[in-house]
């Protein structure tokens, strides 16, 4: 197998004090090529990782409504398949209130090929959209193909144009639950027929990614890029082993970068073995997950560090990485157990930021413009107080903003229902900046309430306006606002001021 292994950081603020009852910490997971990896037992060093490919089309009868849905899925499905190399193990599935082979007939994976390529595109010529959309009964054809296939970097591609109709919400997640750890899918929506939230279900239980496509002739492009990055994977399924001690237990395990989801992890047999959460399909990236225990300082020595968990990374081969640590040190110091970590605010800060965005367009596509107007006023605030501008740009498709710092926004007229539910799916979508501090933020832990806590201190002065190069105010070429000394950005529009004067 390639050289390759696995790196974890863990970015924390152990000081806690007797009243808070939460440990929080960023896991910062990192995979590359390196020259120190080892090679399981009896598996020559350089041998290659199979893919294994299962592409689930939507064949229902909306797919119809245009024509031109049906035909750019085949034809997107044709250009994914002569993506796979030589040799990867591919079929192609049927999708409507059943599931159904298009490729090959039997329910097994075909070997990538000349030969078959050929055979699956044929086969691609005769599917018609007809039928209802039951997207679990799509999910268990496909885990049932891949099942065999344990070695491989086991993946699906799946295309919808509407909602889980003709299944129980609870069969989808019953099949969900099935399927995490044995397979990674990530789930496309074309047309505006889709349901946000269930796309965004499929991909964080399967560890996959949710995406909209604009257009139907955009699929082949999107089928390309994702059936490229599924063959660019090395190892097959990374696993978090969570242990922890007899005082503490694991709240939550959330990934936050490159996208916003919640993890579920799995018990082992025995109660006191550690928790092991899958993480998917791992090529040369960088991941970032936040984790929340629940800690007690009774029984437990204050001055020290105690450790509440041990964190290992596990695949299916031996890696060279070491475990990491989750500690906490009790003390009554106010300074010290008031302190945030720099990457743990900015992550809460991030979820913050896609649950606002994403409210917004929940209440928009219920109809509710009071409601989304003031989730979308709570994003900008919460992005003009994070320096995101990628955020504040995504917004200014919603709406008008008035006043960054305040939060005040007009919404736009005549907005799409494809452009609200794309984007409630790149709400989702973060990235780690560089450098993880954003700028002006202070990270000062938000204190325990008590009976006879002091009131709050008064609001600070507005800031000067930061000087330009010649040392006159700078104004935003956008909007016109004197810029606050300390920023990169304008605090009332979110416009970059890089270079501005």
């Amino acid at each position: 197998m390639d050289p390759f292994d696995v790196g974890l950081t863990i970015a924390q603020d152990p000081y806690l004090s007797s009243r808070h009852t939460e440990m929080h910490a960023v896991l910062r997971v990192t995979a590359g090529r390196t020259g120190t990896a080892r090679s399981p037992a009896g598996a020559p060093a350089g041998s290659p990782v199979t893919l294994a490919e299962v592409l689930i089309i939507d064949c229902s009868g909306s797919m119809s409504v245009p024509s031109t849905k049906i035909s750019a899925a085949k034809h997107a499905a044709r250009v994914a398949v002569d993506v796979l190399p030589d040799g990867a193990l591919f079929a192609i599935v049927r999708g409507d209130h059943r599931a159904a082979m298009v490729y090959p007939r039997d329910r097994q994976l075909a070997t990538a090929s000349g030969t078959t390529r050929r055979a699956a595109r044929h086969a691609l010529d005769r599917e018609t959209a007809s039928g209802g959309t039951a997207i679990g009964t799509w999910l268990t054809l496909s885990r049932d193909l891949l099942a065999p296939h344990t070695t491989a970097v086991r993946h699906a591609l799946l295309l919808t144009d509407g909602r889980n109709e003709s299944e129980p919400s609870e069969r989808l997640g019953a099949v969900l639950a099935e399927c995490t750890g044995q397979f990674v899918c990530d789930p496309r929506g074309v047309g505006d027929g889709w349901e946000p939230a269930e796309l965004v279900r499929i991909a964080a239980e399967l560890r996959g990614t949710a995406d909209a496509v604009a257009r139907p002739q955009d699929l082949a492009d999107d089928f390309r890029r994702t059936v490229e990055a599924a063959t660019g994977k090395v190892l097959p399924d990374l696993r978090l082993r969570i242990a922890t001690s007899t005082f503490d237990r694991l709240l939550y395990c959330k990934q936050v970068n490159p996208s916003v989801a919640e993890l579920a992890g799995e018990q082992p047999a025995s109660a006191d073995g550690p928790m092991e959460v899958s993480l998917g399909a791992w090529g040369e990236e960088t991941r970032e997950y936040h984790l929340c225990f629940e800690v007690a300082p009774g029984g437990r020595p204050h001055g020290e560090d105690q450790r509440v968990a041990r964190i290992d990374v596990v695949a299916d081969r031996p890696l060279a990485t070491g475990p990491v640590l989750v500690l906490v040190h009790w003390t009554e110091d106010p300074v010290k157990s008031s302190q945030i970590d720099p990457d743990v605010a900015r992550v809460t800060d991030q979820q913050q930021l896609a649950h606002a965005i994403n409210d917004g367009c929940r209440a928009y596509e219920r109809g509710d413009r009071v409601a989304a107007e003031r989730h979308w006023g709570e994003a900008v605030r919460l992005a003009t107080a994070m320096g995101n501008t990628a955020k504040l740009e995504d917004l200014q498709m919603f709406v008008r903003i008035v006043d960054g710092p305040a939060g005040r926004v007009e919404l736009r007229p005549h907005l799409s229902v494809l452009d609200v539910k794309r984007g409630a799916l790149r709400s989702l979508m973060t990235e780690i900046p560089e450098p993880p501090e954003p700028p002006g933020r202070a990270h000062a832990r938000p204190p325990v309430p008590e009976k006879d806590a002091s009131p709050a201190p008064p609001p600070e002065a507005p800031r000067p306006p930061a000087p330009g190069p010649d040392g006159s105010a700078r104004a935003c070429p956008a909007c016109g606002r004197a810029a606050d000394a300390g920023h990169g950005f304008c605090q009332g529009c979110g416009r970059n001021l890089d270079g501005a004067a």
